[in-house]
């Protein structure tokens, strides 16, 4: 049996789901959200977690249990009735047993690795302080944005068009940069904090300052921030770039399993 489930129970913050919360950490920002669809099952070896209907439903399944599948398709079809198509992010292991009994088409939208980092490693020959942006380096952050977007979704969108999520991010006082003789050369950002996790994103170098060790400085000095808070840093890297997979591995960060994003065409 499936049960509706919120983030004041203890369904996200015990075994067995805190053995896989690296690799399924989004749950617990999905579960933030006003009017987030949170489902369990009664053992809580599965959980079904989704912002809004137009949002990838996450779900997370425990190896080492036996699932009802059909039950779980069953509810996937009554919440996406109206829908054509739908988007799910899990790992290889659930889709296999979802695509057994659910007849459908679907495509690998993107595969992701999850990362976590229990102590940082300096990287080497590194340089540059870590900052604070300010209202004053708007543009600037504009302008890194737009190409945090090109590089990591193939959108090319104007810097005028990202100004506003820009200043969103500088006024949150988590995102980051590193700055060498007073120039911004990189950016991170500290996406959201759980009970045992930080986890980092929208990390972005541009194109002329890249290979001179930035991004790697940038993350290990705001992995460190992290773990003096008590918390465990955390990330994800799309898996068709393996520069980032190295850079994060360079500077301590570990693989903690792999899940994938799979759009669904309903037949």
């Amino acid at each position: 049996m499936l049960l509706p489930f919120t983030k004041e129970e203890k369904v996200l913050n015990e075994k067995p789901f805190t053995d896989y919360e690296v690799q399924f950490n989004l749950v617990h920002r999905i579960s933030e959200d006003e009017g987030a669809f949170l489902l369990r099952s009664q053992e809580n070896d599965l959980v079904i977690a989704q912002s809004n209907i137009k949002f990838p439903m996450w779900v997370w399944i425990n190896p080492k249990a036996k699932i009802n599948i059909p039950e779980v398709i069953k509810k996937v079809d009554e919440i996406f009735q109206k829908q054509e198509s739908f988007n799910i992010v899990t790992t290889p292991y659930f889709m296999s047993l979802f695509f057994e009994k659910y007849k459908c088409q679907y495509k690998v939208v993107m595969e992701m690795e999850s990362y976590q980092c229990k102590e940082v490693i300096d990287p080497k020959h590194s340089q540059g302080e870590l900052t604070l942006p300010t209202m004053d380096n708007l543009d600037i952050i504009g302008e890194l944005y737009r190409g945090f977007i090109y590089d990591g979704f193939a959108k090319n969108v104007s810097k005028e068009s990202q100004m506003e999520s820009a200043k969103k991010l500088i006024q949150s006082g988590n995102l980051y940069t590193l700055k060498v003789d007073g120039e911004v050369v990189s950016m991170a950002n500290i996406a959201h904090r759980a009970p045992r996790h930080g986890r980092i994103n929208n990390v972005y170098t541009p194109l002329a300052h890249r290979k001179k060790g930035y991004a790697s400085k940038l993350v290990a000095d705001l992995s460190k921030l992290i773990l003096e808070e008590g918390l465990t840093p955390v990330l994800f890297t799309d898996l068709s770039n393996p520069t980032s997979n190295k850079v994060y591995k360079d500077v301590g960060y570990t693989e903690c399993g792999k899940v994938v994003q799979y759009k669904v065409e309903k037949n």
